[in-house]
């Protein structure tokens, strides 16, 4: 995929993160209430469980979103990228973030700050990329398949063109789609939009 799409898939995802925050944050003030997030712990809760929240709103409470694809995780230092992937082919700046971009073909990665041991902040991976998440999710997929696969969690954006799931620690998968419903690009990142 060109560079120029890489650059405009990270902007398409910074311009989804404020309309999400904006969208949160007006739904929390006509409410009067503040969402919680529910304790989590591998130890007191199995997967799949139904929590009560602060407010009393039942919310699904599972174990954290794996944080792996394409081979590297999230929060990985550069240096652990490298040994797994070895050194980038182009390295650029994410439009929208202004973030340092490694790319290696398919497969496109966003630290999570300037410098050089900065944390991996964002996996995206576009055609031909041939893997899949660690939950079995591919490209070319069905919008079905996220439902199916990552219906524990919550699943805030369904629009006509994306679908957005954040699991109960604020890892985020976004998966876009096109007229057909087919997936055509997986993003797994650092972080809740919505906050």
């Amino acid at each position: 995929m060109p560079l120029s799409s890489m650059a405009q898939m990270a902007t398409r995802r910074a311009h989804w993160a404020l309309a999400l925050l904006v969208l949160s944050a007006a739904a929390c003030g006509s409410l009067g209430v503040r969402p919680t997030p529910s304790p989590t712990t591998a130890a007191t809760q199995s997967s799949r469980t139904i929590t009560a929240t602060a407010s009393a709103t039942p919310r699904l409470s599972t174990s954290p979103m794996a944080r792996t694809l394409a081979g590297v995780r999230l929060e990985m230092r550069p240096r652990d990228v490298i040994a797994v992937l070895g050194d980038p082919p182009k390295r650029d700046v994410a439009a929208g973030s202004g973030l340092p971009m490694w790319i290696y073909g398919p497969i496109g990665l966003e630290w999570g700050a300037q410098g050089n041991d900065a944390p991996l902040y964002s996996i995206l991976v576009v055609p031909p990329f041939a893997g899949r998440t660690a939950d079995g999710l591919g490209l070319g997929d069905d919008r079905d398949a996220v439902r199916r696969l990552y219906g524990a969690y919550q699943i805030i954006t369904q629009s006509a063109s994306s679908m957005l799931v954040i699991d109960d620690v604020g890892t985020s998968l976004l998966a876009h789609v096109d007229t057909s419903g087919r997936i055509t690009d997986i993003e797994l990142f650092v972080g809740d939009p919505r906050r």
